[in-house]
């Protein structure tokens, strides 16, 4: 199916003797294309503007340090005249400059046909050509011939004082407290009458401190007993419920070798029914711990064994996967290391475990919804962001040496944009195993449940923020604007004597023939929708949707609208992974294949739901190579288990079918997943 310019861009490419047709490839609503719009001077020219993933990022979005997305611009022209007929110009130059008309900057070179010129990293911007005397000047001196302006300037404010503030309260269930608003981002008038429809819920404060995550190494055959309890977390000075594997937040540490099996003994000491799902393992089906497929949910007091296999080396993590919305954001997850000769050797590591807490105005936990998950629209994004259950991790190490961390996102929806001040950094590997070539990037895009391993080299000694860097939006003034928090510091000290800094080769990644132009062109191909339904919202939360539509960030990195997002629950939300060739959604979605198979997915992001929003999408018991993004090769190839689907955006995979049983495919952030976004696909011996 050929959707939005990237696809027409691409088949005008393939057949270079069908003209350009510019005025037909930029649809309605996409945000990867602008349509160039002519001066009077050139009437009769078309234009449009691809806005396509730089090659060099290994992630399926591409940012800089401060969370602006990069685009590299590939412009495609027909029907300009000759420089020289407009004048003394000898050249048409591309450009991109703020809607304010300051911060001028060229692109590059441009002309009839098909050109990528340089990269954009702004939030709202214009882009224009021009007439220029020569390819060698750096300012504007001639002509604008075209013009347009990025999908992002779509977002205007929406003029809340125009709309009712008079609105009648929405039945509720109550006694809820609303959720703190962002300093300095308006909330609709009205809303604050609204309520979720379930029931608030919170554990009693109970159980002793939680620990300090400690590490067990096991041997083959070796038995781990895991025990998911009441504790007590600190969360910013404040004593908070909380709930933790073997007392610890994060959970033990669990390290193995590659080729390995253990068995887990769990025992549940929680109030609710719960299961605990390895991530990314390639295990054996009943083992998987997702409830009512895989296995029953262990109730209160009980126990379940585990047998867990370790064919991958990787980063892996542990956590439940029954209402996970609830008792993975309360503390219950884990990391896992599979050890194998898989990463270049290194001087330091670090582990990382990101996440986030939502705090109501008294300091304490806001309440989850009791009978369904709430924050449905957008998932429940938290206030204060927190490493390794703490608000801060210090890191230290010597100039001239190798620091390697190893990243999970375990929080329940935020995509971290993570980095060092002053320091890139080579990401070396990802979920299942290394990148064919390591890449070097300013920041770290890592969503919910993906895993990145990283090495930083610090050259001088110094202190260095650990941040996320994000670009947040204000949806009723349409504007974008930083926000900036402190992870930790990293504390570089002076090079010690015979330390040699050792940044070898990785060890070649195990993705044999998968980069075979002929391999893949011979594989089934199939396609996942990823959209939105809604029915019953309180009517003035479908009024602010249907006034957000114009335009929809690729990720949306924070969370602006708490209120709007907090009322709607799973009882109204139902967001979909459809089939769109066999017309079948979520659970209804019956995928069979063999051991053995191989076949291109196709994950499509509609920007036309009603609050279009980011995907993390995870497939239990296999992996995948992520093939493109936008019909745009992805040049940093890795096994993978989770992938970050952007607004509007198509991400294409290689999935390989090598294990048995009934998996689950979902969306990871946590109130998605309770909200409908699932499926079982069946793969037989």
């Amino acid at each position: 199916m050929i959707r939005h310019c990237r696809h027409l861009a691409v088949v005008a490419l393939l057949l270079a003797a069908v003209p350009i047709q510019a005025q037909d490839a930029c649809v309605a609503g996409d945000d990867y294309c602008i349509r160039l719009e002519p001066a009077s001077r050139v009437y009769g020219a078309m234009g449009s503007v691809r806005l396509l993933r730089p090659a060099g990022s290994p992630f399926t979005v591409a940012v800089d340090r401060d969370g602006r997305h990069r685009y590299e611009t590939e412009f495609a022209l027909q029907g300009l005249p000759a420089p020289s007929e407009l004048g003394d110009y000898a050249v048409y130059r591309a450009w991109v400059v703020d809607p304010d008309l300051n911060r001028l900057q060229p692109l590059g070179i441009v002309r009839n046909g098909t050109v990528r010129t340089g990269v954009v990293a702004r939030n709202k911007y214009m882009l224009w050509v021009t007439a220029e005397p020569d390819t060698l000047t750096a300012e504007r001196r001639g002509p604008l011939v075209m013009r347009g302006l990025s999908p992002s300037t779509r977002m205007e404010a929406h003029g809340f004082m125009g709309l009712s503030a008079f609105m009648p309260a929405e039945p509720g269930a109550g006694p809820w407290t609303p959720p703190p608003m962002v300093a300095g981002v308006r909330m609709m008038p009205g809303m604050n009458r609204t309520r979720p429809t379930v029931s608030p819920w919170l554990p009693e404060l109970a159980g002793p401190e939680a620990e300090v995550r400690k590490e067990v190494r096991l041997a083959d055959g070796d038995t781990l007993r895991l025990e998911a309890s009441p504790v007590t977390r600190v969360v910013h000075g404040r004593a908070v419920p909380g709930f933790a594997y073997n007392g610890q937040i994060p959970g033990p540490l669990i390290r193995v070798d590659r080729g390995t099996e253990i068995i887990v003994i769990v025992t549940n000491r929680t109030p609710s029914e719960t299961a605990v799902h390895w991530h990314g393992l390639r295990l054996e089906n009943a083992f998987d711990g997702v409830p009512g497929l895989t296995q029953d949910p262990i109730p209160p007091g009980g126990t379940f064994t585990y047998r867990l296999r370790f064919p991958d080396a990787g980063l892996y993590w542990y956590h439940p996967h029954h209402r996970e919305d609830v008792w993975q954001d309360l503390g219950l997850f884990g990391n896992i290391r599979v050890d194998a000769d898989w990463l270049p050797p290194s001087d330091h590591e670090a582990v990382f475990m990101l996440d986030d807490v939502l705090l109501g105005r008294d300091g304490g936990l806001l309440p989850f919804g009791d009978e369904e998950a709430n924050f449905a629209l957008m998932g429940r994004f938290g206030n204060r962001l927190l490493v390794n259950g703490e608000p801060r991790h210090d890191l230290s190490a010597p100039a001239g040496s190798t620091l390697r961390l190893f990243l999970t996102n375990v929080s329940n929806t935020r995509t971290f944009n993570w980095s060092i001040d002053g320091h890139a950094v080579r990401v070396v590997a990802t979920d299942v195993g290394p990148f064919a070539e390591p890449a070097w990037t300013e920041s770290v895009v890592i969503a919910p449940a993906e895993r990145y391993v990283v090495d930083v080299m610090p050259e001088a000694p110094g202190r260095f923020a650990i941040t996320n860097r994000v670009q947040s939006i204000d949806h009723g003034r349409g504007r974008f604007f930083s926000t900036v928090d402190t992870l930790g510091v990293l504390q570089v000290g002076a090079a010690q004597p015979g330390t040699l800094r050792r940044h070898g080769p990785t060890p070649a990644a195990d993705v044999p023939g998968l980069l075979e132009a002929d391999l893949l062109a011979g594989l089934p191909e199939l396609e996942l929708e990823l959209r939105l339904e809604t029915a019953g919202l309180p009517a003035i939360v479908r009024q602010m949707m249907l006034l957000d539509q114009s335009y929809f960030n690729p990720v949306e990195w924070t969370g602006t609208m708490p209120h709007m997002n907090w009322v709607s629950s799973a009882r109204e939300v139902r967001w979909v992974l459809r089939d769109p060739q066999a017309g079948e959604e979520n659970m209804d979605v019956s995928w069979r294949f063999r051991a053995g198979d191989l076949v291109r997915v196709r994950l499509f992001n509609d920007p036309d739901s009603p609050h279009a929003m980011q995907h993390p999408i995870h497939i239990h018991g296999q992996r995948f190579v992520v093939l493109s993004v936008n019909g745009e090769p992805n040049t940093h190839r890795a096994w993978k288990d989770t992938v970050l689907v952007p607004v509007g955006a198509e991400v294409e995979i290689l999935l390989e079918l090598s294990n048995p049983g009934a998996w689950m495919v979902h969306c990871h952030i946590a109130e998605h997943l309770s909200s409908g976004m699932r499926m079982v696909f069946e793969v037989d011996q």
